[in-house]
């Protein structure tokens, strides 16, 4: 998390597959004496893309077009 904006990136790639939704808790607090402190709940919901490469059982394969 950038301490100055607050974007949030990722390490890695994230597989719907393995996991479909990740719940985060964050928390921000400032440099005062006592400290503010906010805490909010996040959800990322994955989704699914096509990324397996198509497999042919059989090749060559032929069809006729009239």
């Amino acid at each position: 998390i950038n301490a100055t904006t607050g974007e949030i990136t990722l390490a890695g790639v994230l597989n719907f597959e393995a996991v479909t939704r990740y719940s985060l808790l964050l928390q921000a607090q400032n440099q005062f004496q006592p400290p503010q402190i906010s805490v909010i709940s996040l959800d990322v919901n994955v989704t699914d893309v096509n990324d397996n490469a198509p497999v042919f059982l059989f090749t060559p394969y032929t069809a006729s077009i009239p």
